[in-house]
């Protein structure tokens, strides 16, 4: 059943109006409930809901104000601002914060922007668009694997591989370092009381490759960046280290949960699966309207700069937002039927990706892979079934909203040779800024 079939009940009511009363959007109640809570808040026109957890914040609720927030960089921070003793706060992305720093995704202009122009040319449509027949590579190595098995997980066997592989091709990483890598990131986006260890084991990874590809060379975005310099003077080791971090932490778990999102809607919704495959040219608007409904990455965090009166509220230096990008996709003032999936809905304007300074950098390579995998998919596995008994998703939702497993099965299909290898044997040439 897609979550626009549940059917409401007395239980899901009580649920839901204990969740306004007590919010925690980390908790796995909101987990199974975003959308009735959101929905409900918004209905009796509530501008935000207040949370006494992790600190204490507001989470904004509706699209015009999210937008505007997301904007307004100057009262909203994406950066860890200090107190009156030059004490950094509590800040940055995340509610409750990372232990680490992520890259520009927590800092502002003109620190974000410095940065960002020297990543930008890795992750533009022409660069994504050129490196398709790469892509496509390390996509039919993933598939090979299982094409003959007639049944697999899809999250655990085809796109974590191929969208970790993927990400650590174009940084340049080692690519037999990725199932590693994969399992601390999943700590960190998790946000597990474990994932302090994890996450110094793959600093110290990432600042002793960055040291040896400054010798060496190498050929993805981390050597560049190890080479790079700004006003003059070389990227220090260890903003490149984070910076490679950042990627890492955003190009894999939300473009995961994307893809697992999209197949179990396929599973339940027939009539979407047989207009993909008649007409495969909706695999854009189905894709963005993906990312509006289910909304994988669900909010973000911010802290305020300087006092303000916003969404009827009235803010102090250092208090914490949070801003509902998942609460903004289903806000009925900006999109028509906006609690139903409307496979070909134009335009669509959703928030997944968000805007102003700090829209997603990786967006374009985000679609492109979620677009491939999906044709791919409907290509070779025409037929696949979802094993709904056997599908487990994440039982809260810090960040990414996605499954865990996700197992079909299908008509066993012919391998090309390509998946007899822990990693894909290229035959293309490496992804370079186009």
């Amino acid at each position: 059943m897609t979550e626009l079939a549940k059917t409401a009940n007395p239980q899901t009511d009580d649920t839901v109006d204990r969740l306004l009363d007590d919010f925690d959007h980390q908790s796995a109640d909101f987990a199974l409930h975003w959308a009735e809570v959101y929905g409900k808040a918004r209905a009796n026109q509530c501008p935000v809901i207040h949370s006494d957890e992790h600190g204490g914040f507001d989470a904004i609720l509706g699209y015009d104000d999210v937008v505007a927030a997301f904007r307004d960089w100057k009262t909203f921070a994406s950066e860890r601002l200090l107190d009156e003793n030059g004490i950094e706060m509590e800040g940055g992305v995340g509610i409750p914060a990372h232990v680490f720093r992520i890259g520009f995704l927590e800092m502002d202009p003109p620190q974000s922007l410095n940065l960002r122009r020297l990543c930008n040319p890795w992750f533009n449509r022409n660069t994504i668009d050129a490196a398709r027949p790469r892509l496509s590579e390390i996509m039919h190595w993933a598939f090979d694997n299982v094409a003959e098995k007639g049944q697999c997980d899809v999250v655990t066997d085809l796109v974590t591989p191929f969208q970790c592989v993927s990400i650590m091709d174009l940084l340049g990483i080692p690519l037999e370092k990725w199932p590693r890598y994969k399992e601390v990131v999943d700590q960190e986006v998790a946000q597990e009381e474990s994932s302090l260890e994890g996450m110094q084991w793959l600093l110290a990874d990432i600042f002793d490759e960055i040291e040896r590809q400054t010798t060496e060379g190498g050929h993805g975005l981390l050597a560049v960046l190890a080479s790079s310099e700004l006003e003059g003077e070389r990227l220090d080791p260890e903003l490149v280290t984070e910076l490679i971090l950042m990627f890492l932490l955003g190009g894999m778990d939300t473009t995961i949960a994307t893809v697992g999102l999209a197949v179990r809607h396929l599973h339940d919704t027939p009539e979407d699966r047989a207009r993909l495959q008649e007409s495969p040219d909706l695999i854009e608007s189905f894709v963005e309207e993906v990312l509006r409904f289910y909304t994988p990455a669900t909010g973000m965090g911010r802290t305020i700069r300087t006092p303000t009166t916003f969404a009827d509220q009235c803010y102090e230096r250092g208090d914490r937002v949070y801003l509902a990008i998942a609460s903004a996709n289903r806000d009925e003032r900006a999109f028509d039927r906006a609690d139903e999936f409307v496979i070909d809905r134009s335009p669509n304007p959703h928030m997944s990706f968000g805007t102003g300074t700090h829209h997603c950098i990786g967006s374009e390579f985000a679609r492109s892979n979620t677009q491939l995998f999906l044709t791919t998919l409907l290509s070779r596995m025409p037929d696949f079934e979802v094993d709904v008994a056997a599908a487990h998703m994440v039982t809260s939702i810090p960040h990414a909203r996605s499954y865990l497993t996700l197992p079909i099965s299908y008509g066993p299909g012919r391998s090309f040779g390509s998946g007899d290898h822990a990693w894909p044997e290229f035959k293309t040439d490496p992804i370079r800024p186009v």
